[in-house]
Parts: structure tokens; sequence; C-alpha cells
């Protein structure tokens, strides 16, 4: 027994070939992100689908109030009575006459302005 010499143990080194991320941390921390990563992309997908839905619902409600707005204009306007309601009582070749300003009017870009106590009335006919 002589011979027998104690020695500390050595600490043992990683082989020069280790991959300084072998550890199971590494492997948490990966399966963390692609399960996050995998989780954002199915969120996503839901959320344009949602999305797609609702814009579908709104242009089937837009043109359901635009045939009933149409219908009910048909009722008040007939297609024949259409064409001569739109367009003005004056012949395109002679312009009606325009009526001189009277006094307390005045003529600001074509359109006619009545005075009154607090300020001024737009009239509804034109000026020269």
């Amino acid at each position: 027994m002589s011979d027998i010499e104690f020695r500390r143990p050595r600490p043992r080194s990683q082989p020069e070939d280790a991959h300084p991320y072998a550890g199971l941390w590494w492997r948490i921390a990966l399966g963390v992100f692609v399960g996050a990563l995998a989780h954002s992309v199915v969120v996503g997908i839901y959320v344009q689908w949602e999305l797609q839905q609702l814009v579908k619902s709104w242009e089937a409600e837009a043109g359901t109030a635009q045939r009933e707005l149409e219908n009910a204009l048909r009722q008040f306007a007939p297609i024949g009575d259409r064409s001569s309601t739109a367009r003005s009582t004056i012949p395109r070749g002679r312009a009606a006459p325009l009526r001189p300003l009277a006094s307390g009017e005045r003529c600001v870009g074509g359109k006619r302005f009545r005075a009154v106590p607090n300020g001024w009335v737009q009239v509804n006919e034109p000026c020269g």
C-alpha cells in the first residue's frame, strides 16, 4: 500500500469538438421559440380569415342597402321622368337673363348674397 498515492481529482474538461450550445437549456429555448412562432402564425391566419369574413358581410350589407335605395328611388322617379327632372328648364342655346342686383345684395364668385343684420345669406340665384 505504500505505492498508492492520493491525488486530487482533476476537473473534467470538455472535449475540443463539443458544441457550446449542446446543453438542455438550448433545446428548451429553441422549443419555446418554435412554439411561439407557430402560435403567431396560427393567430395571424385566424385574424386574416376573420377580417375577410367581416369584409364579405359588409359588402353584402352594402349591396342590400344599395338595392333598397335604388328601389326606393325608382318609386319616386320613374325612368322616363328622370331625364326631364334632372335637366334644367333653360334651353342650352339661350341663357336666362340675370336679374340686376338689388340694394343690399352682392355678387361674389358668381353667387348672389343678401345682407342680413349679422352677416350675409346666399340667395339661390346666379349673378354676373
